[in-house]
């Protein structure tokens, strides 16, 4: 089910693309690492990468830039090696674990980690919105438009609260794991991915609801 929200997502970013270049940001854990107690369909790292580039490839060769965002090390192997594996073998403009990038005038500040979720009635992401503004004003240094974050697999959205910086974390591509599970048992994960389109956001995400199987061990 989640692949087949995946390339409904990539129709919708291309419809809506037309005859438009696409720059293609990957943020990071492109790849989930040798996990052995997540219950993992694929454990060996060679084949999460060789999955992760046959799904990948038909969305990064059409783009006119692909950026992968280097991720956690516990999924990307150390000093993110199998994620950079990945993005070479996709040909990636840029490989780093940030990137400020300037699309069409347009400034991103770019990385998979942030602040953590927090509750569902708050917003982390807001935080990190005067964070950056503030940094920017200490360093004489301009304030990104869009800030973009992941890692959480939970959408957090600080508006326009900031009208000169918006701040967001992105919905996720993985249904929850065990170890989700243990660590935010009550918040579901945000299945999609977001569509920018000059200064419009949007955050495609699917209902995909995860089905858990009750084992019971008698005895």
């Amino acid at each position: 089910r989640i692949y087949t929200a995946w390339l409904s997502f990539w129709d919708d970013v291309w419809a809506r693309a037309g005859r438009r270049p696409v720059v293609v940001v990957h943020m990071g854990d492109a790849v989930d690492g040798h996990m052995e107690r997540n219950g993992q369909a694929l454990q060996s790292t060679e084949d999460q990468c060789s999955a992760a580039v046959e799904v990948l490839r038909p969305q990064t060769k059409r783009a006119a830039e692909y950026h992968q965002i280097l991720g956690t090390e516990a999924h990307s192997g150390r000093l993110w090696k199998d994620e950079i594996a990945v993005a070479k073998e996709l040909k990636a403009t840029t490989i780093g674990p940030e990137l400020e990038l300037d699309v069409a005038g347009v400034v991103y500040n770019l990385g998979h980690h942030g602040r953590g979720p927090g509750q569902l009635w708050g917003s982390s992401a807001t935080k990190t919105a005067a964070q950056i503004v503030m940094a920017a004003a200490l360093s004489a240094s301009r304030i990104p438009r869009f800030v973009v974050r992941a890692h959480t697999h939970q959408v957090d959205d600080s508006g326009e609260r900031f009208a000169i910086c918006r701040a967001f974390v992105t919905p996720c591509w993985q249904a929850k794991t065990a170890y989700g599970y243990r660590v935010a048992h009550n918040n579901p994960n945000d299945i999609g991915g977001v569509i920018i389109d000059g200064e419009d956001v949007l955050f495609r995400r699917y209902p995909i609801r995860q089905k858990v199987e009750h084992r019971y061990v008698n005895g």
